[in-house]
């Protein structure tokens, strides 16, 4: 009967825990992408050395001799999240690849540019506010050889954080 009670009298505070979403990051090639280009561009995971560092990879962008890209709509509404954290490099044992350039466009306007080489590897973060679409391009820097592949191991969007005023308090004080 105590446990009733209980529950009854600690349910008022429960309930908004309850209804109370928490923003959730989410995969970037987990949302509406498409693919342009000759390259090639997959899913796939993959344990690789960047720098004699090992990493995940859970995508690549292989340009071959041309490039590819690859672009995806973030939500319905721009501000939808609030950044995107990426981070990108070539293997070690490439060694014999030309550099990638790797564009980074967000609304069609380009943001950030790094030329990568085999062995290297950046870390990115973009502000997303008011914006909707992402797309990210890897071009061989030259045509008549091949370049391999750009692997993505990070590639997370963060959602706006949703700071709830606290609400001042309804009781007031006692005055004795």
């Amino acid at each position: 009967m105590s446990a009733g009670i209980l529950s009854v009298a600690i349910a008022p505070w429960i309930q908004p825990l309850v209804n109370a979403r928490e923003p959730v990051p989410l995969f970037l090639f987990d949302t509406q992408c498409v693919t342009n280009g000759p390259g090639r561009s997959q899913e796939e995971t993959l344990d690789i050395s960047v720098g004699r560092k090992v990493y995940r990879s859970y995508f690549f962008l292989g340009p071959g001799s041309r490039e590819v890209s690859v672009t995806c709509r973030i939500g319905e509404q721009a501000g939808q999240f609030e950044s995107l954290l990426l981070e990108f490099g070539m293997r070690d044992n490439d060694r014999g690849s030309p550099p990638n350039a790797v564009n980074i466009y967000l609304d069609g306007v380009r943001e950030v540019s790094h030329t990568l080489s085999p062995g290297e590897q950046v870390s990115l973060s973009l502000n997303l506010t008011d914006v909707s679409h992402v797309a990210i391009e890897t071009v061989c820097s030259t045509q008549n050889r091949y370049c391999d592949r750009v692997y993505f191991f990070e590639s997370t969007l963060l959602p706006p954080l949703n700071v709830v005023p606290s609400e001042p308090n309804s009781e007031s004080p006692s005055q004795i």
